[in-house]
């Protein structure tokens, strides 16, 4: 069935065989591979100075609007780097834990309270080698994530220098536009022997936050992309898409406001919680195809009085059971 459109927008007129399930894109799933850093995964290397980062630990935090507003088992995550190369790692470690933080201190227990190991391994090499494919990690202990709660997503890392040739290696931070606005990532970060991968604190960076995927076993999701005319997202005579992922033949609604709402509601029958202010403020309505996706593309009007809005996006997927997606957000840039 071909979705249709309800309502005229009333603020805006990999590497490797995909993972199974759903997943969301943190900030927004696309790839771009000019801006990136090499904290979480990456390598530094400048002429002259020995290696700056061969031992890191590191932190992002991403808010519960994002994750799954029924929750979820999370299965895996998904990064893509900025400069490319291959790293061997002593050491790479990725735990998750609920956070009690709407921004990270420089505490990383104080971030992280009770961090869940769900990625570990040793004398792994990874050719970064596409800046336009996302690498996949596995989880071998899938995480229970419950709705509502901020997520920390931890890396620790240990290069093995003797075996790594590459120079600096980064990896994809949200770029165009820069988001201000989004919890700031924390690391520590040193040469190799500097016990940083185990640092009790770091520092907080002064730039975006890392680009990543978040794969579920089931629940549905919403995901955002937008053409970058001028290399910038969101522009003014843009194209958007939202897609939703659930299971073929679900109907699924979009809706849209320009805020979050100061407490999440329960809207019952529907499952999980819902993020925006307005309840139901209905932009279209489709049909989950039969690749277990329901994609929606609008354009941005060309009006400037619409820049630095603000818009949020949330679905709802219903079949056997009804249930919130995610939220999902763009700011309309000139």
């Amino acid at each position: 069935m071909r979705p249709t459109a309800l309502l005229a927008l009333p603020l805006l007129a990999s590497m490797a065989v995909a993972q199974p399930g759903h997943y969301t894109a943190y900030p927004i799933d696309d790839l771009h591979g000019f801006f990136g850093h090499w904290a979480f995964f990456g390598a530094l290397v400048i002429m002259g100075a020995p290696p700056g980062s061969d031992e890191a630990r590191c932190q992002e935090l991403v808010l519960a609007h994002n994750l799954p507003a029924n929750g979820a088992l999370i299965t895996g995550i998904e990064v893509s780097p900025h400069f490319l190369g291959q790293i061997t790692y002593s050491t790479l470690e990725i735990r998750l834990g609920h956070s009690p933080v709407q921004a990270l201190t420089t505490s990383f227990a104080a971030n992280n309270p009770s961090p869940q190991l769900v990625y570990a391994s040793s004398n792994q090499t990874i050719n970064w080698s596409s800046t336009t494919q996302w690498v996949p990690f596995p989880f071998q202990t899938p995480f229970l994530y419950s709705a509502g709660s901020n997520l920390v997503l931890e890396v620790k890392k240990i290069i093995n220098r003797g075996m790594t040739t590459s120079g600096t290696v980064s990896h994809q931070m949200q770029n165009g536009p820069m988001r201000n606005d989004l919890p700031t990532p924390m690391w520590a970060e040193g040469p190799l022997g500097s016990g940083a991968a185990n640092a009790p604190s770091g520092l907080l960076y002064g730039g975006p936050p890392m680009l990543v995927r978040f794969r579920y076993a089931n629940e549905p999701t919403l995901v955002i992309k937008s053409t970058p005319p001028g290399g910038t997202y969101f522009r003014l005579g843009a194209t958007v898409t939202l897609t939703v992922q659930g299971n073929p033949g679900e109907l699924f609604v979009n809706t849209i406001d320009v805020g979050l709402a100061p407490t999440p509601q329960l809207i019952p029958p529907i499952n999980g919680f819902y993020y925006l202010q307005a309840i139901f403020n209905l932009m279209f309505v489709g049909v989950v195809g039969g690749g277990g996706t329901g994609p929606f593309s609008f354009t941005i009007p060309n009006a400037p009085p619409l820049v630095g809005t603000h818009a949020y996006f949330q679905s709802l997927t219903a079949g056997a059971s009804i249930t919130w997606t995610n939220a999902v957000d763009a700011i309309v840039q000139p």
